[in-house]
């Protein structure tokens, strides 16, 4: 038998159809076999992916419910159950940036300071330029009181990244680094900062507000009365922050002796309080002030007035100075005077002797004797005020001129 007669036996034409018939049996079992092999390996495939995606979901869920859980703990103030429930959203969702944050701001809540600030001092590392972090690591130092620290941080949160909130957020870390330069005894400083800040809100009422406020609270007087001033020019008439501008305008130009300007102010203020229903300061309480403001007015030797005018407010405020003088002198008459006390005492009495007797005429054509009389009086009521307690009416009003060393009308 050659050679092709043998392949051609191999294929299988030299099988009987019985054994024809057990071949195609055994291919149809190989393939039914393969088929089934591959069904199962398919249904296998599909079940895993739909209990793994039914298990990442499910984890998804916990950890949003955890999440959520620890936001409420923290809104309703309990810091210190926000901290576990936002460490198990972590251990659900490690890495999560959001959450990650959540829980340093947790510590940070709950007083565990030197943790939240390690915490933090972590994410800073991965992003150094983060201005949010910096805040909130400036706010710890601050806890920690560690002033260096902090307002090195306050800085590096003014300079670093806030995205698209950039304009807002860095003037609120200003306002706040303000604030804290305020209270660390470092007006100057402060003074700048809202200086810049100033010039970034002028069109914002409320924020002018804020910034006239810390001003006054610097006792950088000039610049918050003008703050006070630009508030109004952007507020809306009748609103808040329009009337908050007209109160502080009229108490800080008091405070400068500038009283026509805070009548003024506070003139606009009860006019336009009139239709709010919930005004920032009772119109009672201002109408007083006002009050107070004309009485100042009618009180105050001013030199620019014409010569006779000022003699006669001069007498008038001499007879309430003298009169305070003797009814301080008799609540002091049974104590004992340190010799300091004493000494002054005896010059106010010396120097008082003579007012009895001193007439208008002479008075108005003494433009010296006036200044002198007029520091007597100052002198006058600010000595009751040490040694006899507050005044009341108007040797009150006239402690008030006394202190202010350059008022005008």
């Amino acid at each position: 038998m050659g050679f092709a007669e043998a392949i051609h036996k191999l294929g299988g034409n030299s099988l009987d159809a019985r054994q024809r018939g057990r071949r195609r049996r055994l291919i149809l079992q190989d393939a039914a076999a393969l088929l089934s092999l591959a069904g199962i390996t398919l249904a296998l495939s599909v079940v895993t992916y739909f209990f793994f995606h039914s298990f990442r979901a499910h984890r998804q869920v916990l950890e949003s419910r955890w999440f959520e859980r620890g936001q409420q703990d923290l809104a309703s103030g309990h810091a210190q159950d926000a901290v576990e429930a936002f460490r198990s959203a972590l251990t659900l969702s490690s890495g999560n940036r959001a959450y990650e944050l959540a829980l340093a701001q947790a510590l940070a809540d709950a007083g565990r300071t030197d943790e939240a600030y390690t915490y933090y001092s972590t994410l800073l590392e991965a992003k150094p330029g983060d201005g949010l972090l910096n805040l909130r690591m400036a706010r710890l130092a601050v806890k920690k009181n560690d002033p260096a620290e902090a307002i090195a941080l306050y800085q590096a949160a003014l300079n670093g990244d806030w995205l698209a909130q950039g304009v807002s957020r860095r003037r609120e870390a200003r306002l706040e680094l303000a604030q804290y330069l305020i209270l660390q005894h470092m007006p100057t400083r402060a003074q700048e900062e809202l200086l810049t800040a100033e010039g970034n809100a002028l069109e914002n009422p409320a924020v002018m507000n804020q910034i006239a406020a810390l001003l006054e609270q610097a006792h950088f007087l000039k610049d918050a009365l003008t703050a006070y001033q630009r508030a109004q020019q952007h507020a809306s008439s009748n609103s808040p922050e329009m009337l908050q501008a007209f109160l502080g305008e009229g108490r800080v130009a008091k405070s400068l002796g500038e009283y026509k300007v805070a009548r003024q102010a506070l003139e606009r203020y009860l006019i336009h309080v009139r239709s709010v229903g919930n005004p920032p300061e009772d119109p009672a309480v201002v109408a007083s002030w006002f009050d107070q403001l004309q009485r100042m007015q009618a009180l105050n030797p001013l030199p620019s007035l014409p010569p006779r005018q000022r003699a006669q407010r001069i007498l008038a405020d001499g007879g309430i100075a003298r009169q305070r003088l003797r009814a301080c002198i008799a609540q002091q008459s049974t104590a004992a005077q340190p010799k300091q006390d004493a000494a002054t005492l005896a010059i106010l009495r010396s120097e008082w002797k003579t007012f009895p007797s001193l007439r208008l005429s002479q008075l108005a054509n003494n433009q010296q004797r006036q200044d002198s009389l007029v520091s007597l009086i100052d002198q006058t009521e600010i000595w009751a005020n040490q040694r006899c307690g507050a005044p009341t009416g108007d040797d009150a009003l006239l402690l008030q001129l006394a202190t202010v060393p350059n008022r005008t009308e």
